[in-house]
């Protein structure tokens, strides 16, 4: 069977492989064009992407394409719907990430509220040489426990955060796509955004769910509130968020995702205040992207088996 991967290198990085595929016709690439997938997936059978869009013109012009692998959990750069209607089995790789983003998430929180990085650069700048006393005080800091986290969504990442907010004595509230009345944590999207002082997205994109941080949503939230993204950039209104860490409305925003990635040097949120930013590396673990892999493994071997696990167009 011929197979193809688009974009290895974002998985494999220099300290993983696909040697699993050594007994298959697959060709390897690390990066990928627009303008080249057509010609790389040629009349290949399978194809493995994790960024590279699989639109109606792909699937049209590589009529013997018969299983995508998405190499993430999200799949927004697939035409799931069309690839069902030509009889093709999408699958992706679900609950891989749920600890690497969940830790993330916190890494995020514990630097903002304790200053840590701030902090170190103090030191290493010979501040805390000059103080009058053992303790340097350069920031108020503050506790995560009995402050309220707001998350949006609950699915497996959304639950690990939960589980660690608990242990960290903070009150959560969720606000997940369906009504849920079993617990008083679940609460309308509307009574999250007023009531949290810390909000964290875990969402796929959609068009639900496409600029669902906006002027108008960010104008509902407790005066200053942490923001957290590691979803989807496109979750987010990225002007509406700089607006509203130059008026304080919003304290502080950890972003790991952005609209357009990489970012563009013309990216507003580069000039803006009192933000964190990293490069889409919440998932990126090394053994993270190690689980990864056994579940591509696992999913191409259902596919070959005629019984397709994972699937996400059915």
């Amino acid at each position: 069977m011929k197979i193809v991967v688009l974009d290895a290198y974002s998985i494999v990085y220099n300290d993983l492989s696909f040697d699993f595929l050594k007994d298959y016709d697959a060709s390897i690439y690390d990066f990928t064009s627009p303008e080249e997938v057509v010609s790389r997936i040629g009349d290949a059978e399978a194809v493995f992407t994790n960024k590279c869009e699989i639109d109606k013109n792909v699937i049209d012009s590589c009529p013997n394409l018969k299983f995508v692998g998405e190499l993430a959990t999200g799949y927004n750069n697939i035409d799931v719907q069309y690839c069902k209607e030509k009889n093709i089995i999408v699958s992706n790789i679900p609950s891989y990430a749920s600890n690497n983003v969940s830790e993330m998430v916190f890494a995020f929180l514990l630097d903002v509220f304790y200053n840590l990085h701030d902090y170190d650069v103090a030191i290493k700048e010979g501040e805390w040489i000059n103080s009058k006393i053992f303790t340097f005080f350069k920031h108020t800091t503050h506790n995560l426990a009995e402050k309220t986290i707001g998350i949006i969504g609950y699915g497996d990442i959304a639950k690990a955060v939960e589980k660690k907010a608990i242990v960290f004595d903070m009150n959560v509230l969720v606000h997940r796509r369906t009504q849920d009345t079993s617990d008083k944590k679940f609460v309308s999207l509307d009574y999250l955004l007023a009531n949290s002082d810390i909000i964290t997205v875990h969402t796929p994109l959609n068009q639900q769910t496409a600029k669902l941080i906006n002027e108008e949503s960010i104008s509902k939230m407790k005066d200053g509130v942490v923001f957290v993204n590691t979803s989807r950039g496109g979750i987010v209104d990225e002007k509406a968020l700089y607006n509203a860490l130059e008026s304080g409305k919003i304290s502080h925003a950890c972003l790991d995702v952005l609209t357009k990635e990489p970012m563009e040097k013309d990216n507003i949120l580069l000039k803006a205040k009192n933000i964190t930013m990293t490069p889409h590396i919440a998932w990126a673990a090394y053994e993270t992207r190690k689980k990864l892999i056994d579940i591509l493994e696992e999913n191409l071997k259902a596919y070959v088996s005629g019984k397709p696990i994972n699937v996400v167009n059915k």
